[in-house]
């Protein structure tokens, strides 16, 4: 849509609305109401399809997987209608009940390039970030921070100079003097890349939602 036949639209609209009735007010609501369904339909589509892929070993860092589907379930996308007046609330909710994480992998995190605080330890020295060694095939830790992963017969804390650590585990039947695994990073604070899925599923709605607005308006005064 060009600048000009934006403005003319907006224009139109305005004009519209002021010289609307109640009843061709109402009119609207109904249709738009219709079209804005399909619309975050459509939306909810999106969304899902940025973020249901299952997660898998070796996956790409700069795209969200699915491991037990939270926050897929706390997001809402619906319209609802005026139950008295006028007013129609169209929306895409986060629970953040379900996902507290949500917002940290939408606008990601100021060590990555993204907006929020990096996150960092607040009962323990380190941020224990585990590796795939010890993830399941869902992305989850097979056991808690310090405990001994199966088939493993030693684990140890290391700290190096540089101030880097990790929990290091060697498995049943090796050399003592192997190089042991790594299994836990152990890190001060840990940054979180942006992996926005909000975002782009609601820029693609943004001009459907004009359309409709349009249309709707148009269908009111000519049936109004």
């Amino acid at each position: 849509m060009t600048q000009m036949k934006l403005k003319h639209n907006v224009r139109e609209t305005a004009k519209l609305i002021r010289r609307a009735t109640t009843d061709q007010k109402r009119s609207y609501l109904a249709y738009f109401e219709r079209s804005a369904t399909d619309i975050m339909l459509d939306m909810g589509g999106d969304i899902e399809e940025s973020i249901s892929s299952p997660w898998v070993k070796g996956r790409d860092l700069s795209k969200l997987y699915r491991r037990k589907g939270d926050l897929l379930k706390s997001i809402e996308v619906g319209v609802k209608g005026p139950s008295t007046g006028l007013k129609h609330e169209v929306r895409a909710k986060l629970d953040m009940s379900k996902a507290p994480f949500a917002a940290l992998h939408e606008f990601g995190t100021v060590g990555a390039g993204g907006k929020l605080p990096d996150i960092k330890p607040t009962n323990r020295e380190f941020l224990w970030v585990p590796t795939e060694r010890i993830l399941d095939d869902k992305g989850q830790p097979v056991v808690q921070p310090s405990e001994m992963p199966p088939g493993y017969v030693y684990t140890k804390k290391l700290v190096f100079t540089d101030g880097t650590a990790g929990f290091y585990g060697r498995k049943a039947g090796a050399s003592g003097k192997s190089k042991m695994d790594l299994l836990w990073m152990l890190r001060k604070k840990v940054a979180i890349p942006p992996r926005p899925y909000l975002t782009p599923a609601a820029q693609t709605a943004k001009p459907k939602f004009e359309k409709a607005i349009l249309d709707a308006m148009r269908f009111a005064f000519r049936n109004g």
